[in-house]
Formats: structure tokens, sequence, C-alpha cells
């Protein structure tokens, strides 16, 4: 796992150097029940990444990533670190709004079932 969080650095610091701007990080850790894992990463494969490539795609978004956590303190329940990189922390992410990938009612029913399996949430943002 720390092998994971070094080579994003070591990533976002030369693209950092060659650009000579910051780049905005935002890490967003999300508990789900253990059993509830599976149902988060089809959500994740089947619609989330696809917006968040269209976000990348229109430059809303720099990158971003999915990974999942070993929790030995907590046997009972997944945690998964999703990474955002943005030009700006005050810069809205999604504007999935004006999408065509999925209608509003497909994307509306998505969020609700995914905000029911999150246990627990936090957000860390910064700038590199």
């Amino acid at each position: 796992m720390k092998k994971s969080f070094l080579l994003l650095f070591f990533i976002v610091t030369s693209i950092k150097l060659n650009a000579q701007q910051e780049i905005a990080v935002g890490l967003h850790y999300v508990t789900v029940k253990n059993a509830d894992e599976s149902k988060i990463i089809d959500l994740e494969k089947n619609i989330f990444s696809k917006l968040h490539k269209y976000s990348i795609e229109s430059g809303k978004k720099i990158g971003w990533d999915m990974w999942r956590l070993e929790n030995d303190s907590d046997p009972n329940h997944t945690t998964f670190v999703f990474t955002h990189l943005q030009s700006s922390l005050d810069q809205e992410d999604s504007g999935w709004d004006s999408q065509s990938l999925f209608s509003k009612s497909e994307l509306s029913l998505a969020q609700e079932k995914w905000w029911s399996l999150v246990v627990d949430q936090k957000n860390n943002n910064d700038y590199i």
C-alpha cells in the first residue's frame, strides 16, 4: 500500500516539476461492510469510473484512481481510497449534470445506491 502512495507521490511530483504548477489532490476514504465490497466495486466499474473518465476528457480533472486498503483493525469493514487529481481544490470535480453517458434518473439511482452502502467517509484535500 505504501508503495502505491509513493508511486502516486513521485508521479504527481514529476508532473508538478514539469508543469511548474500546483496540483490539488483529493483523497476520499470510504468504508463499507465487507458484504457490500463487491457492490461498491461494481458501481465504480459500471458507472462512476466512466464519469471520472468523462471529467478527465473534459478537462475538469487531471486523474483519478481507486484503491482498496487492507483493514486489519476492523475485519468486518473494507476501506477504499478514491484519489482525485485536479488543478484546483476550488474546482468542482463532477460537472456530471451535462454528461450524456447516463440519464439523470440512472445517475440519481446509482448515487443513492452508492450512499446506501457507505458506512463511514472522510476527505483529505491538499496541494502538492
